[in-house]
């Protein structure tokens, strides 16, 4: 986490997100077995892409992502890890 000024606070935030996010791994990677996404996608990747957004734009922007920017954002990782 920024700055690393926190290391007790920055372990334990990581420490609540792993769980979620290695399921969310765990997703991609099963999509990808069942050729529903592109083989070969960086599930970390995938999932970070998702979120990054999700989470930059509330506590950068102060502002709520808006349905039309979900929808876009889902709809651009949705045709970028498509299976071809």
């Amino acid at each position: 986490m920024a700055g690393g000024q926190h290391p007790e606070f920055n372990q334990t935030v990581l420490d609540l997100w792993r769980p979620a996010m290695e399921s969310w791994h765990r997703l991609v990677h099963v999509a990808a077995e069942r050729g529903e996404v592109a083989e070969g996608l960086d599930p970390r990747t995938v999932v970070d892409t998702l979120l990054a957004p999700i989470i930059f734009t509330p506590l950068a922007m102060r502002r709520p992502m808006d349905a039309p920017e979900v929808d876009a954002l889902v709809d651009l990782l949705l045709s970028g890890s498509r299976a071809r």
